[in-house]
């Protein structure tokens, strides 16, 4: 039997909402790699991920197969198309670790779903980076 992650969901079958501070609190990306990824994006990138997050956050559906690929730099990623009323919309997704493409697929099974944005996972990232910073590298925060 096949043991299930459950720090992202509460019981089996439970949704569950991810916020700001669980998307970092919950292993699915690092806050210093979160943004050291975020920030050299052009315009144009850092509006399509805006479009990507909110799109989930507004609950539509990822009607492709997910899998982890590595780009030509070493990069993993996914490909996630998302569907629109009349259509879908590719994004290449950078993982952050393997339990960002864990959360994306229980996205996809309707097993948890987002309760932030884009601005608010920046926010959150800064917010530990500072406290980061401030602590001499260890954080305050408890889990």
């Amino acid at each position: 039997m096949r043991k299930r992650n459950i720090s992202l969901t509460s019981a089996p079958g439970a949704e569950s909402s991810i916020t700001a501070q669980g998307f970092f609190k919950n292993g699915i990306a690092d806050a210093t790699v979160f943004l050291d990824h975020f920030e050299p994006l052009t315009p144009n990138m850092k509006v399509k991920y805006n479009n990507f997050w909110e799109l989930l956050r507004s609950g539509n559906r990822i009607n492709n197969m997910l899998m982890k690929r590595t780009d030509k730099d070493g990069i993993g990623y996914a490909w996630a198309e998302i569907e629109l009323g009349r259509g879908v919309t590719p994004f290449k997704v950078v993982l952050f670790s393997d339990e960002m493409l864990n959360f994306l697929l229980q996205y996809q099974k309707a097993q948890v779903t987002v309760r932030f944005t884009l601005q608010e996972l920046l926010d959150e990232a800064q917010r530990i980076e500072s406290g980061n910073s401030q602590s001499g590298g260890q954080s305050s925060a408890t889990v």
